[in-house]
């Protein structure tokens, strides 16, 4: 399991757009935060990342990051996250892609 600090910053959230799973803000500063080509899919219940043929998982998003995208696509205020450090632990699927996943893992392409 691995574990990725992200921080969301006013940019982010500039950049990002409403129900565009791969171009929220959180999205967007995950890809800043790793570095390297990755692809971002982000959702109320998962999210997952892929670089090459390799996928990493995150199960069950935090309530913190479930809200803070609800409050996003709907036009709220969301300034209270650019405080805050997410953790976020990810499980290495290699290059096997749960079924569960599929739908957003096609956002990935």
């Amino acid at each position: 399991m691995e574990t990725v600090i992200v921080r969301v910053t006013e940019q982010d959230v500039k950049q990002g757009k409403r129900w565009k799973c791969g171009s929220c803000p959180l999205a967007l500063a995950l890809r800043r935060t790793l570095g390297y080509a990755v692809k971002v899919a982000v959702d109320s219940n998962i999210i997952l990342i892929k670089h090459l043929n390799t996928y990493w998982i995150c199960n069950n998003t935090p309530s913190l990051i479930r809200n803070f995208i609800y409050r996003f696509d709907t036009g709220y205020e969301v300034s209270y996250i650019l405080k805050l450090p997410i953790k976020l632990k990810f499980n290495n699927l290699g290059a096997d892609l749960p079924v569960y996943c599929h739908m957003l893992a096609g956002s990935l392409k």
